[in-house]
């Protein structure tokens, strides 16, 4: 999906994008511990730190996951599709107007 607004990096949003879970509002950190507890090895795949990278889009969505660094096919398949059923987020903000944010995250299987 090709993206026709302005993707800020995380690092230079004023209001950074933030998530409900469970009716648990987290920030970006507390996100990155809960997909922990989401990332079990897959059968045919082997443990290890993925490095992926996505947008979280002005309306909330995940678009564009890749891979940076990957453990193997099987389990960077299984990295994408966990961030990519990650629930809506609250989207970042610049000038109190919603924005693109492009993140990196560490997804390790255990």
């Amino acid at each position: 999906q090709e993206l026709q607004e302005e993707v800020y990096n995380y690092v230079f949003v004023e209001e950074k994008p933030s998530i409900v879970i469970d009716d648990k509002p987290m920030d970006f950190n507390d996100f990155a511990m809960w997909i922990q507890t989401k990332a079990k090895t897959p059968e045919g795949g082997n443990p290890g730190r993925v490095i992926c990278s996505f947008t979280i889009t002005s309306a909330g969505e995940v678009i564009n996951v890749k891979i940076i660094r990957g453990v193997d096919e099987v389990t960077d398949a299984a990295a994408v599709k966990l961030l990519e059923s990650s629930p809506k987020w609250i989207p970042g903000k610049n000038d109190g107007k919603p924005v693109a944010v492009s993140v990196t995250i560490p997804v390790t299987f255990r």
